[in-house]
């Protein structure tokens, strides 16, 4: 039947197309459970959602599959649950548009103020969770499909004393918070709890007394940021405070769940704001990084974390912390992939300088791009393109290194490291737009340019 309509949509055939998919709709629903995942019924979604005349049918379907695949009597796969919810989130949106689900001004226009950012880890990419979709118009966000946890940051960095405020979506399902500092807050959706957490780990849920009195389609949120202290207001109540000190992570963020599709609006920046020149990318707990890879981070027996330097006194604040990777002598003679990525990507031209220690055999860090890392050898640079570990769907092996001459900005002995060292590092990310022409540049030593899937 599902065949039929693949046929009939190709025919571009209305009436016999509009026969078949309330077939499938009507048959599906006296199926519930009948299979693991309900590919054959999924095809359909997918197919009738981009034809006009069966977009609504599909919708019902595609309803009827979620329902299915949260409380359905077989189990249901993440990716199942995240694919499904996405769709018909989806096409609850083109079909109150009137565009089609893969218009692309519709998906993701261009975003210039906003960067939209998601959670990602080696599991939810090799699993392949969905992309998040967010649209953006005058006054208005709202976020349509989502990976894991989903951010809009915006462009610039801010610190200062000032405020933010803006109405935000209520629940059933359309939970939407207010960031900064790698960390956002707000009701919970019986408003009688503050949920809270990190780019990188969810926060306990902290109590709201008196409740929050009953809201209707969107509530008043209030986040300020004064004197050490950053603090969120839902309709005028104090819900939440965080310190927050002026060297802290300065990004401010509109965050989602991947299984909520909520709106922002009438957002506005209020009070004293600074765009600084430098963003210090170390804090004591490492709220703004995460592991890509099964790894603890944040806490000093993490296999990431950070501590102040012995000769902290001589430093300037900002470069007073060291991040450490622990040792694993387990791994000895593998090939395991240990990555650590910052939240914020770099979609604007910019330079990270750090410093690392070097010791043969014993300490060594390579910078990475998303994917593209550039593993540094004693006389060399090469190129490795970072896996998905155990859940990599491809045939790329962890221990994959291309040697790329024509790359190399060294003549031999120009680049060495020698025993214990600290050498400098810088790299570079220039071009004409994000996903144009880019150099990557490791001590002068190698440029790469950037490819259009590289989340930077």
């Amino acid at each position: 039947m599902v065949f039929q309509l693949l046929i009939a949509i190709a025919r571009n055939d209305v009436a016999d197309a509009e026969v078949k998919m309330r077939d499938i709709l009507a048959l599906a629903g006296t199926q519930p459970g009948a299979a693991w995942e309900r590919h054959i019924e999924a095809t359909a979604v997918w197919a009738g959602g981009d034809f006009a005349a069966t977009r609504e049918l599909a919708r019902d379907l595609a309803v009827l599959l979620q329902q299915d695949a949260w409380s359905g009597p077989k189990p249901r796969s993440e990716r199942w649950k995240r694919h499904i919810t996405v769709r018909r989130f989806l096409l609850d949106a083109a079909i109150a548009s009137g565009r089609k689900v893969d218009d692309e001004k519709f998906l993701q226009p261009s975003l210039k103020t906003w960067v939209p950012v998601s959670r990602m880890t080696s599991e939810s990419r090799g699993a392949g969770y969905p992309v998040s979709v967010w649209n953006l118009k005058p006054g208005h966000a709202n976020h349509m499909a989502g990976h894991d946890h989903d951010y809009l940051y915006f462009a610039s960095p801010l610190t200062g004393t000032f405020s933010v405020e803006a109405d935000l979506s209520t629940f059933e399902y359309k939970d939407i918070h207010l960031g900064f500092g790698s960390y956002w807050a707000g009701s919970s959706s019986e408003r009688n709890g503050c949920v809270n957490a990190s780019f990188r780990y969810d926060g306990p849920l902290t109590p709201i007394e008196p409740p929050l009195t009953r809201m209707f389609e969107t509530m008043r949120v209030r986040m300020v940021v004064r004197d050490g202290m950053r603090t969120t207001f839902v309709n005028g109540r104090d819900i939440y405070q965080r310190q927050h000190s002026d060297n802290s992570d300065p990004w401010l963020s509109i965050h989602s769940w991947w299984l909520t599709n909520g709106s922002v609006k009438n957002l506005r920046v209020i009070g004293d704001p600074v765009i600084p020149d430098e963003v210090n990318l170390m804090t004591p707990d490492l709220a703004g990084w995460v592991a890509y890879f099964d790894e603890s981070v944040g806490w000093q027996d993490a296999d990431w974390f950070a501590r102040t330097s012995p000769d902290a006194e001589t430093k300037p604040v900002d470069a007073s912390m060291e991040l450490f990777s622990r040792r694993r002598p387990d791994r000895d003679g593998t090939f395991s992939q240990s990555l650590l990525r910052y939240h914020r990507p770099m979609i604007e031209d910019g330079t990270i300088e750090y410093e690392f220690y070097y010791q043969p055999g014993q300490s060594l860090v390579h910078p990475t791009l998303d994917r593209l890392c550039l593993l540094l050898n004693p006389t060399s640079v090469d190129v490795h393109w970072v896996t998905d570990g155990r859940h990599d769907p491809t045939s790329l092996s962890p221990d994959n290194l291309t040697a790329e001459p024509q790359h190399q900005k060294h003549a031999g002995s120009r680049f060495r490291l020698r025993g214990v060292d600290l050498p400098n590092a810088r790299i570079g990310v220039g071009g004409r737009d994000r996903h144009g022409i880019g150099l990557v540049r490791l001590v002068d030593v190698i440029q790469e340019t950037l490819g259009p899937g590289l989340d930077q």
